[in-house]
């Protein structure tokens, strides 16, 4: 959270929402935007049980988006 709309464009690639709600990462990041400031993140997994519950996966996800910025 607090990136730039152009450091999150820049990280994970074109935006596929509005201004406000950018959708990134094929549709599993959706970020909030307040004053080109990135307030909120939510992630969005096809089972979203299994996967957060899998730390495994998450690990790697983190991992693998927080190196981009």
């Amino acid at each position: 959270m607090g990136n730039t709309w152009d450091l999150s464009t820049k990280a994970y690639g074109e935006n596929k929402n509005s201004d406000e709600i950018a959708r990134f990462n094929e549709d599993s990041m959706l970020v909030e935007f307040q004053t080109q400031r990135a307030v909120n993140v939510e992630l969005q997994f096809e089972d979203m049980e299994k996967d957060m519950s899998n730390e495994a996966v998450l690990d790697v996800y983190l991992k693998t988006h927080s190196e981009r910025c």
